[in-house]
């Protein structure tokens, strides 16, 4: 359904292929030295980001740091480290092929209140030095790569991605054995995640606009002012500021094509930005057939994937003013839009089911530093989603009964949040925060407007933060009470929904947060954590979907207590900051009132309470840059994910969770020759798991092997080439029964700036 639009995207590379030739410029690079004001001696690994851009560099232990391949233009500078003041340099340009030398002076952020002492940190920082597990993904790793949001999810430690087909298909995310719905996805401080509920779909996000993820496994912090079992998902696109803009073009097998711009200025206090992304593929690889008879290999025939397409576009605008020296205010907006086929299982192909998303989110953040050189920090938010689908299989090809459906979930709200200090080595956090979601759904093949649905929420968060022992001792305690109120009408069983009076369900839950973190010596540090945390039924478990899947509004809310404890080991003479290190984490989870989705036949599936499940597992990740042409990353995850249900009679009790591996490991070595080459490596295994939570279905082990190579030539690093091949041993694997995922595939990806 996407071939009309190949030749006009082909049409679209080779003009930008030869505008981007006429326009391209060679590059430069920034170097100098880091000292400390008082004491005029170098400082070791401090942070140095190119705003507005993925650029940055470490200091080493001189205090010298280089930032290569930068584009020809001009650029802000912040260099940041914990315990000093950040500084910034402004309007530093790059030459061609030429060498500009920046250096910084670093003033400590002792701060003469009565003995309090506050360090501020970048964004990214923040997340890097969390009591918490995270893991902070950026844009250098993933940059000119085929691959996609769901693919670099999948490398992490702890993570599990589970999708239903190719490039588009319904992706979600499992964190410590934790299900998609039990995950908090955000998009630039915005959820994803919904009263209609359902998990997020990772498939149409593209990587093109993000500069980094944030991935916080078994923990919520407060700011995100959300409560779920697993963790977050903190997906944040490219920022506004300096004069910078880049695109990038991909095509592969299966018809793939995907084209990209960014753009980024500033004048005078405003900077803004605007970034389009535009993705389609064909989908339609082959995948063996066991036409429904899973242990009957004669009849097994290879076939094609059809009605597979898909193709989104998607827009990112941001603009940011700054009216005074401590006042910001921002406006961002992210609009996507998606239409594919929804091809059904592989035995029972659809020829004509559709499925067209319209998502858009707006936000609008006022932020003030006050009193005392800016150490209470005030901030104020609104923000508004809205989530349309269209739904339509007028077949019956898919779902149970002929189906032609618009529904739309709305959300709006804001939030206050207040940071200060408080006594003398202690901050203090509290968060307000006011939310409505709305589910309207419409029958349009029998020309019914349906019943709106609507859940408020209300959630009040206070932190604090304490270092003791010189510094050496790191803690927080936060308490977040959090009430629900839903209003619901009809239930929506077998794919038609039915009139029932009006009913209200009310829900009031404290949770809570404790981490440690104590770092014994500078390159070893120990972190502990546990946390309370619920979550209230979805609007897709109450009510069901399109017919596939029936609602159960007799739900009730999960409930799930976390632990986690280990050490991070930066790796001594190889490191700079962050860069090289060995992190190992015990964690567990104990969940009540678990909600999971119970196959009722080949065609629907039902969510319900089964009670209890057990899950404990161990993390590894290490990430080291080796003699400057080495670069080795790796992550191994074990874990035990058990049901401890009592269901139908104990027949789930002490069985594996569904599509939960116990081994998961993930390699990555990448060579560098000089500025000029790149050449990398992924090997990824999964163990046996199984798709039903008897048992009885398993997915059979997998071993993934993708190859590539990058070329950047020596006066045209503005541009940059890329080879990669996915899966070369076309290995046939499914994350859900019946839903093949693509084997062997190839990819040209170029990525420029101007």
């Amino acid at each position: 359904m996407v071939k009309p639009f190949s030749c006009a995207f082909r049409s679209w590379v080779l003009v930008t292929l030869v505008f981007s030739t006429a326009w391209a410029q060679s590059v430069g690079r920034i170097t100098g030295t880091i000292k400390d004001q008082a004491t005029g001696k170098p400082i070791h690994s401090v942070n140095i980001v190119v705003k507005g851009t993925g650029f940055g560099a470490s200091s080493n232990k001189k205090g010298q740091y280089v930032i290569k391949d930068l584009p020809v233009g001009e650029y802000t500078l912040i260099a940041s480290h914990i315990g000093y003041k950040s500084a910034t340099k402004l309007h530093v340009k790059v030459r061609i092929n030429q060498t500009t030398k920046v250096d910084f002076v670093l003033t400590p952020t002792i701060i003469q209140l009565p003995g309090s002492s506050v360090t501020a940190l970048l964004p990214s920082e923040e997340a890097e030095r969390s009591h918490a597990f995270v893991a902070v993904i950026r844009a250098e790793e993933f940059e000119s790569r085929a691959v996609s949001l769901p693919e670099v999810l999948a490398q992490t430690a702890g993570v599990q991605i589970k999708k239903l087909g190719g490039l588009g298909s319904y992706s979600t995310l499992s964190v410590r054995g934790t299900s998609g719905q039990q995950v908090r996805v955000y998009l630039d401080g915005v959820a994803l995640n919904s009263a209609l509920g359902g998990g997020v779909n990772l498939g149409n996000i593209p990587l093109s606009n993000v500069e980094r993820i944030e991935v916080y496994k078994g923990t919520i912090p407060t700011k995100f002012g959300g409560s779920g079992l697993g963790g977050v998902v903190h997906i944040v696109t490219k920022r506004a500021g300096s004069k910078v803009g880049s695109y990038g073009l991909k095509s592969g097998t299966f018809g793939t094509h995907q084209g990209s711009v960014f753009f980024s200025r500033s004048y005078k206090s405003f900077n803004y930005l605007a970034a389009l992304d535009y993705t389609e593929s064909d989908n339609d690889f082959p995948f063996l057939d066991d036409n429904g008879t899973r242990y009957n290999k004669a009849d097994d025939e290879w076939k094609r994937r059809q009605n597979n397409g898909f193709r989104s576009l998607n827009l990112v605008g941001k603009i940011l003013w700054n009216p005074a020296e401590k006042i910001q205010i921002s406006l961002n907006n992210n609009f996507c839009w998606s239409y594919k086929g929804i091809p059904g299982r592989g035995s029972y192909q659809s020829k004509f089911a559709r499925l067209k998303v319209i998502r858009n989110l707006t936000e609008l953040s006022f932020l003030k530093h006050m009193f005392l050189n800016e150490t209470v920090t005030l901030r104020l938010k609104l923000f508004n989603s809205y989530y349309a689908s269209d739904y339509r299989d007028l077949k019956a090809e898919v779902g149970l009964g002929k189906q032609d459906n618009h529904n739309v979930t709305r959300t709006y709200g804001g939030e206050i949040s207040l940071k200060f200090p408080l006594g003398q080595y202690q901050v203090s956090s509290l968060l307000l925060k006011l939310k409505q979601e709305s589910f309207l759904p419409s029958d349009r093949l029998h020309n019914e407007q349906l019943f709106e649905s609507r859940r408020w929420s209300y959630l009040l968060a206070i932190e604090n933060e304490v270092v003791l022992f010189w510094e050496k001792l790191n803690a927080i305690f936060s308490l977040r009470q959090e009430n629900y109120q839903s209003r619901f009408y009809g239930d929506y069983t077998h794919g038609h929904w039915i009139p029932a009076p009006a009913r209200k369900r009310t829900y009031q839950f404290l949770s809570y947060r404790l981490g440690i973190k104590y770092k014994t010596f500078h390159w070893l540090t120990i972190k502990g954590n546990i946390g309370k945390y619920h979550r209230v039924p979805s609007f897709y478990e109450l009510f069901g979907d399109k017919g596939a899947t029936i609602g159960n509004t007799k739900l009730e809310p999960e409930q799930g207590l976390t632990y986690d404890i280990g050490v991070r080991i930066l790796i001594p003479k190889l490191a700079q900051l962050q860069k090289n290190f060995l992190e190992i984490a015990y964690f567990e989870n104990k969940l009540t009132n678990l909600i999971q989705f119970i196959q009722h036949s080949q065609m629907t599936s039902r969510p319900e309470n089964i009670g209890k499940a057990f899950i404990q597992g161990v993390e590894v990740t290490t990430k080291s840059d080796i003699l400057n042409f080495l670069r080795f990353q790796a992550n191994l995850t074990y874990q035990r994910a058990l049901n401890r249900s009592k269901l139908y009679g104990n027949i789930y009790y002490n069985k594996q969770l569904p599509n939960k591996a116990q081994w998961e490991i993930n390699l990555r070595p990448t060579i560098f020759l000089g500025n000029y080459l790149e050449a990398f490596y992924d090997y990824s295994f999964t163990d046996q798991n199984f798709h039903d939570p008897y048992n009885k279905v398993p997915i059979e082990k997998r071993i993934i092997h993708n190859i590539g190579l990058k070329v950047m030539y020596p006066r045209w690093q503005v541009l940059k080439f890329t080879v990669e091949a996915k899966n070369l041993s076309d290995n046939q694997v499914a994350d859900l029964w019946g839903y093949p995922l693509p084997g062997r595939s190839y990819y040209v990806i170029i990525n420029g700036a101007f």
